[in-house]
């Protein structure tokens, strides 16, 4: 960290360090889950300087640090040398966390610690590859104004296209991963997600989902959004392109001028296009061929080899091993033509998550005859192509005799049209009558006494919200008492919670914040009061829909 970026961020504490000569800068916005970012604790007059004693990062993993840097800070028109001690902290919990402030001997034997500093920790998004970096140092945030603002965000900011393999055969699996990469302060989110032609493609990851990490490219950290996992099988040969993916992004900067404002920069970011290249697979394919590629093994079990007529039968074929499970058909089985068969039960134990795909996948056969003897049942044949070796590969399975004798109870005689039913039938279906007449109306009762019990319910919260006297209480007892009424109302209302989620979980967010603010602010709490009483109201308003 140079000296000049090192006044720039701290020229707006000067008049806080006159009072005190250890401070802790933390973050101003909301952090993420799985978000690096950086913590400074700036020493002034540090040249009787003892000892130093690391806080304990609660709730918080050390990725980097302690990093120290010296530099200068004009104060009252002094120039006064500073220290300033850096770490990297990856937050594990959600919510209002707090840094503990740094512990500093001097020489005098005065011992002096900084304030502790809260930070708000939001869940990683959802539904979105919106991301936020909440890493980044001086020098990247408040530049020099020679910057070369443009070269700075290409070696800060980036998406990289990672590919298990750029040549394969067709069939073959090829895993892909976009990752953003980035060291700014910057919002990004994807416009364009690469066109695929030519796969077959399954997402690894659930792209609901964040998921986010801190990486170490060439000694700097970055944190890191994977925005796609894919697992790609062509099924053309040729040259096949993986597009770029395209994001927008909003890059904010310090402003190194006296007013201290922000200023932001838009643009594009692209991943470079990938080329794979695809190879045919040879000739001279077996019949039976239904496009495995892989190593894989078979086993088939009979369940038994005496049956009866009219009676299932059942036959299990486990392919094993590793390659495109998703992409072949079953294998195929000659039946006797007496032999009725039903569509295979196909069952999955694969994990999908390593490439190429490993586990097993089960078909499950079932098949009846009307006919007496002793059948005979051909091998059954797999076939596959290994590209390791290059080569196509079949697996055969022994032959199978199955006796299957004539079933005493296989005729079923129906009753005569139009015979009455017995006295025992007609008394069971009354009972049966009955009991469905009883639990009706008692699943009707238990539904108003629970739309009852949740409406006196409602009514004591909103009570007790409006018994709320936020003249009298404290700001922390009245946040604290809106969150166990909150808490309450998801706990009662978990259906209706679902519609006003969005409301909240802004009130909730709110009331931590304010919680654990510790600088000067505006009186909020009859706001927050009032937002929830709107909110109850609603929930009691359209309290006749559980009627």
């Amino acid at each position: 960290m140079t000296w000049l970026s090192l006044m720039i961020i701290l020229g707006c504490c000067s008049c806080t360090l006159q009072a005190q000569r250890i401070q802790t800068i933390v973050p101003g916005q909301p952090v993420i889950v799985g978000n690096a970012f950086l913590v400074q604790y700036i020493i002034t007059s540090p040249e009787d300087l003892v000892s130093i004693e690391t806080p304990g990062f609660n709730h918080f993993k050390l990725v980097s640090g302690p990093h120290e840097y010296r530099g200068q800070l004009m104060v009252n028109g002094t120039l006064l040398p500073v220290k300033n001690i850096t770490y990297t902290l990856v937050p594990t919990g959600r919510g209002a966390q707090m840094i503990s402030g740094l512990v500093v001997r001097f020489k005098n034997k005065v011992e002096q610690k900084s304030s502790d500093q809260w930070i708000h920790v939001l869940p990683a998004q959802k539904a979105s590859f919106t991301a936020r970096s909440s890493f980044t140092d001086a020098s990247l945030y408040v530049p020099k104004s020679t910057t070369d603002l443009k070269q700075l965000i290409t070696g800060n900011l980036f998406v990289k296209t990672e590919v298990s393999r750029k040549e394969c055969f067709t069939g073959e699996p090829v895993m892909v991963t976009f990752t953003l990469y980035s060291r700014l302060q910057s919002t990004s989110e994807v416009i364009n997600s690469p066109s695929l032609y030519g796969c077959s493609v399954m997402d690894m990851l659930d792209i609901n989902e964040a998921h986010l990490a801190v990486d170490t490219l060439k000694g700097k950290i970055f944190n890191t959004a994977v925005l796609r996992k894919l697992l790609l099988y062509p099924s053309v040969s040729g040259k096949l392109v993986i597009d770029p993916m395209q994001l927008t992004n909003k890059v904010e900067f310090g402003d190194s001028s006296a007013n201290g404002n922000r200023r932001s920069i838009d643009t594009v970011l692209s991943s470079p296009s990938v080329i794979l290249t695809v190879k045919p697979l040879p000739k001279g394919r077996p019949e039976n061929f239904s496009g495995a590629v892989g190593y894989f093994t078979m086993k088939a079990v009979m369940t038994d080899s005496m049956y009866s007529t009219g009676k299932q039968g059942h036959l299990v074929v486990s392919i094993s091993g590793s390659g495109n499970f998703l992409q072949f058909s079953p294998p195929t089985i000659q039946w006797p033509h007496t032999f009725d068969v039903f569509e295979p039960q196909v069952t999955d134990h694969i994990d999908k998550n390593s490439v190429p795909t490993k586990g097993m996948r089960q078909y499950h056969f079932i098949f009846t005859t009307d006919s007496a003897g002793h059948f005979h049942l051909a091998p059954i044949s797999f076939s596959f192509f290994d590209p390791l070796s290059g080569k196509f590969r079949k697996l055969i399975t022994p032959s199978y005799e199955v006796d299957v004798q004539q079933s005493p109870y296989h005729i079923h005689i129906s009753p005569p049209p139009g015979k009455m039913r017995s006295p025992i039938s007609w008394l069971r279906f009354m009972v049966v009558l009955l009991v469905i007449s009883g639990a009706v109306i008692l699943g009707f009762s238990i539904a108003r006494s629970k739309a009852h019990r949740q409406k006196n319910i409602s009514g004591d919260l909103l009570i007790e919200l409006e018994a709320m006297d936020t003249s009298r209480f404290t700001e922390r007892q009245v946040y604290n008492g809106i969150q166990k009424i909150l808490d309450r109302i998801l706990l009662h209302y978990p259906q209706r919670s679902q519609k006003y989620a969005q409301e909240i979980s802004q009130i909730r967010e709110d009331c931590q914040i304010l919680f654990y603010a510790t600088t000067q602010r505006e009186n909020k709490k009859e706001d927050v009061k009032k937002r929830t009483v709107v909110l109850l109201g609603k929930i009691m308003g359209n309290h006749s829909a559980y009627l």
